[in-house]
């Protein structure tokens, strides 16, 4: 790969990642997705500009501590009346790997590391004729070393 930053998610803008797809490697998990932004203060950037990365490998060293939960919701009505209430329901190891399995196409919307801890919200459509909208989000929780992000080219500016 020709761009590799390594321990800088702070420099990448999730918000148009879709996953293609997740391996568990023997030290780790890799994501690889396409739509990833660069920040300009990356130190990878050579546009200096918010710029999207080719299809990039996302390797995250040395997990531990892999925590998954399917997020809950509440439902109110006009009045600000509560409807329904869905808790957080978390995840045993065998739904945690089917869930990596099928997240191909999901977004990896949400990133955010702090110190040895990483938290990452993958949503999923689940559009339905009644609900288009409809989606579940599960929010991954681990414990890591290292976070390398490669790619090998820019593809083109981002327009907002």
């Amino acid at each position: 790969m020709a761009y590799r930053s390594v321990d800088e998610i702070e420099q990448f803008s999730f918000e148009d990642c879709q996953i293609s797809k997740v391996e568990k490697t023997p030290d780790g998990i890799c994501f690889v997705v396409d739509a990833l932004i660069v920040r300009p203060q990356n130190s990878q950037n050579t546009q200096f500009t918010e710029s999207y990365a080719d299809t990039a490998a996302i390797q995250i060293e040395q997990v531990s501590n892999l925590r998954v939960a399917k997020e809950g919701y509440r439902y109110y009505d006009a009045d600000d009346r509560l409807i329904e209430e869905v808790p957080d329901q978390p995840l045993n190891e065998e739904e945690i790997t089917a869930v990596l399995r099928q997240s191909s196409g999901a977004y990896l919307f949400e990133v955010q590391s702090q110190g040895e801890n990483l938290t990452m919200r993958v949503e999923f459509a689940d559009a339905t004729d009644q609900d288009p909208l409809a989606s579940t989000t599960y929010e991954f929780k681990m414990q890591y070393k290292e976070i390398v992000i490669t790619w090998d080219k820019y593809l083109n500016r981002v327009q907002h």
